[in-house]
């Protein structure tokens, strides 16, 4: 008898092998392997060693990296008084809000990230006066395709580009001037123990890098909800189990 049930269990594991080969449980529309989440992050013109820089002329040049040296130079002057002789007066930083996607290519080994958002550049002259926006920026990802191995190593570099208007014009008398050079942000994520399953790591004490033209000008941290946390994590799951239940044959 139970040299029959063997027999039956292997036949069984063979049959569920091969039906998985032949892709009959490959029913999922891959749409419904798509992600879309909100993000809320801050961004500091510093690193992990010194999250907010506090020399003027280092602050003023990570600025510049950012919105671009024609951009900076509108903030000079009597009107605005961002800038000094020594370099920037006072502490600035970047606030934002994103909409991203994340979904599968069709051969189930590369994923992209999509979608828009919103940032602004912060300015506070001293440290009990009232914050004051200086530009806001729209950006959109660039296209990309990534390897989910690269996911699994734990980090995915992706990229941006934005459009920066002046808030101050209207003081400054100036025009935005157009400043096309691409973020690139590594973006780091951590593994459920003992699950293919991936989340964007909130916790990161050194946060996750901003860079322009490869340079490091600082470092973007995400906000965490102050109520809700564990349902809040769990609905921004990417989760890997699944992956022989979607759909590949759209190439057909």
């Amino acid at each position: 008898m139970n040299r029959i049930l063997i027999l039956l269990v292997l036949l069984t594991s063979c049959n569920v092998n091969k039906m998985v080969d032949q892709g009959k449980f490959r029913v999922i529309p891959i749409q419904m392997s798509r992600i879309t989440f909100i993000e809320h992050y801050k961004q500091s013109f510093g690193f992990s060693e010194d999250p907010q820089s506090t020399d003027p002329e280092r602050v003023k040049e990570l600025v510049g990296k950012l919105i671009g040296e024609s951009n900076i130079k509108t903030l000079e002057g009597d009107q605005v008084k961002f800038i000094n002789e020594d370099g920037v007066n006072g502490e600035v930083s970047v606030e934002g809000i994103v909409t991203a996607q994340i979904g599968l290519y069709a051969d189930l080994k590369n994923f992209y990230v999509d979608g828009t958002g919103v940032f602004n550049v912060i300015w506070k002259p001293e440290p009990n006066a009232e914050s004051v926006i200086l530009f806001r920026a729209d950006f959109y990802f660039l296209p990309n395709k990534i390897a989910l191995s690269e996911l699994k190593k734990g980090m995915v570099k992706v990229d941006f580009r934005k459009y920066l208007i002046n808030q101050y014009a209207p003081i400054a008398d100036e025009l935005s001037y157009d400043y096309d050079e691409p973020i690139s942000v590594d973006l780091y994520f951590k593994k459920l123990e003992n699950m293919e399953v991936y989340h964007l790591d909130y916790e990161r004490t050194a946060g996750h890098p901003v860079y322009i033209r490869n340079e490091a000008i600082g470092q973007i941290t995400f906000d965490k909800p102050s109520i809700g946390w564990d349902e809040y994590i769990t609905s921004r799951y990417i989760d890997l189990r699944g992956l022989n239940s979607i759909r590949d044959d759209y190439d057909q």
